[in-house]
């Protein structure tokens, strides 16, 4: 025989599940906290930046580092989670507006006339905006082939030069390498795991990533090699374009044109770039 305490709790467990019954005004309280979850975790990723001091810049995140994890990627994920309101927006109204009609008028009308249209509704926006779905995933892509020459200064090996590497795709990537004795230089690939290209913002406006090489002299900042374009073209392979550049201080920078699969890739460098590529006056 089960103690006295224990079967109390049991059948006081069992009546408290039992007693739970949808009603208008819990349906409406649970439409509004779903319609607006996405803007809660937004706001949170963003007290969350600002309470660790990371820098937000046009939206994207700098490396942010809780407990020694940069975490800039999943502050990023969080904060761009506002753009789901599109669809749990239109939940939350259907959700209201089932709750009203249940209210006044009658359950039955209340799922005549909220469920058949939601339903429609979402299955047409299944369909419209699939490649949505591979936003919920963190996708890998190269952000920067790797970059490699020999700086000089008319012919002459500059050494101990620090070089400045900068990516942009969301959130910011600086790294930085020293010339040697030879006034040689190397930065190795860089790859990110993004969110971006699944989001529905991407279809109608990708956000560019931008690339830049630069030689740090004080506070100045002297552009070596730099490009920017949406993200499909940093698949294009550019390891034997980016690398044993021969980069003089004493020319002029030139516009280039990189010939891709998906359209042409304009870069502006001192550096002077690879045969296959055609220098243009843009």
């Amino acid at each position: 025989m089960s103690p006295p305490g224990m079967a109390g709790r049991f059948l006081s467990l069992q009546f408290s599940c039992r007693t739970f019954v949808m009603t208008p005004t819990r349906l409406a309280v649970i439409s509004i906290v779903i319609g607006l979850s996405p803007l809660l975790i937004a706001l949170l990723g963003s007290v969350i930046a600002s309470l660790l001091g990371c820098e937000q810049k046009g939206g994207g995140i700098s490396q942010c580092y809780f407990c020694g994890k940069d975490i800039g990627g999943i502050l990023y994920g969080m904060m761009m989670m506002h753009w789901l309101l599109i669809i749990t927006g239109g939940i939350a109204v259907f959700g209201v507006t089932a709750s009203l009609l249940w209210a006044y008028v009658s359950l039955k009308w209340a799922l005549i006339v909220t469920v058949a249209p939601f339903a429609l509704g979402l299955l047409g926006a299944i369909i419209s905006y699939a490649p949505i779905l591979t936003g919920l995933r963190a996708v890998e892509i190269q952000l920067s082939p790797v970059v490699s020459g020999v700086l000089t200064d008319h012919g002459k090996p500059v050494v101990g030069a620090t070089l400045v590497r900068q990516l942009e795709y969301g959130s910011y990537a600086d790294s930085t390498t020293v010339t040697d004795d030879d006034g040689r230089f190397n930065f190795p690939a860089h790859y990110v795991s993004s969110f971006r290209p699944g989001w529905i913002a991407e279809r109608s406006k990708p956000t560019l990533a931008k690339h830049g090489i630069f030689l740090r002299q004080g506070d100045e900042h002297i552009n070596l090699l730099s490009w920017q374009s949406h993200y499909r073209l940093l698949q294009h392979p550019l390891s034997q374009v980016f690398t044993n550049l021969q980069c003089d201080l004493s020319k002029k920078p030139e516009q280039y044109i990189i010939d891709s699969t998906v359209e042409p890739l304009y870069v502006s460098a001192l550096c002077k770039l690879p045969p296959q590529t055609v220098p243009s006056a843009y």
